[in-house]
């Protein structure tokens, strides 16, 4: 067995179940949604944890869709092999990189959905973080459809409520569409955590 396979087997078979018995997914579906879709479409979510890429990927189906992760942490030695054994796709948050896109557009041709947090970083605090605007890129890219998740964030051994809102349509690709898309799903994502945090 190779190294890289080695570590799928080892995230497969150990560390993907583990989040899910330390977290325990509730899932929500609202309005119709659904968790699982007909055709690849782009899963986009709030970041607070670095635990949050596992634990969707438990629930969404880690053979069946590809995350985004910041090159920096892509590329250091032992995460780089977890990461290529998931299928996860490198993206540079310190310049402007298109090589991403390529990769998850070909993933999608594949069959594969890609999970993205669109605030590109981790934040622990109440609130949401401008979106950053590769998700939009991507769905014009592709035109695939964006499905929104909250989840609530972590306490050992207690659920986590994990949200799902129903598929959203991309009509558009201009630049003045993708900025008034960003600003309408941060937006959603406030109201989401709004509702949610009662």
């Amino acid at each position: 067995m190779s190294f890289i396979k080695f570590w799928g087997a080892v995230t497969r078979g150990v560390i993907y179940p583990l989040v899910r018995f330390l977290y325990r997914p509730e899932i929500e579906l609202e309005n119709g949604a659904s968790v699982h879709c007909d055709e690849p479409v782009v899963y986009i979510s709030n970041h607070i944890s670095c635990w949050d890429p596992l634990l969707l990927l438990t629930v969404l189906g880690v053979d069946k869709v590809s995350c985004l992760a910041a090159k920096d942490w892509y590329d250091k030695p032992f995460i780089h092999s977890v990461y290529e054994a998931n299928n996860w796709i490198p993206v540079n948050r310190r310049g402007f990189d298109t090589a991403w896109l390529h990769l998850a557009s070909e993933a999608m041709k594949e069959g594969r959905s890609i999970l993205i947090f669109p605030e590109g970083h981790i934040r622990r605090e109440a609130g949401v973080d401008e979106f950053k605007p590769g998700f939009m890129f991507l769905t014009s890219r592709t035109h695939a459809k964006i499905v929104p998740i909250w989840h609530s964030g972590y306490r050992l051994f207690h659920r986590t409520r994990v949200v799902f809102k129903k598929l959203q349509p991309t009509d558009g690709s201009s630049a003045a569409f993708v900025r008034e898309e960003c600003i309408r799903y941060r937006e959603m994502f406030m109201e989401m955590e709004k509702e949610n945090s009662k």
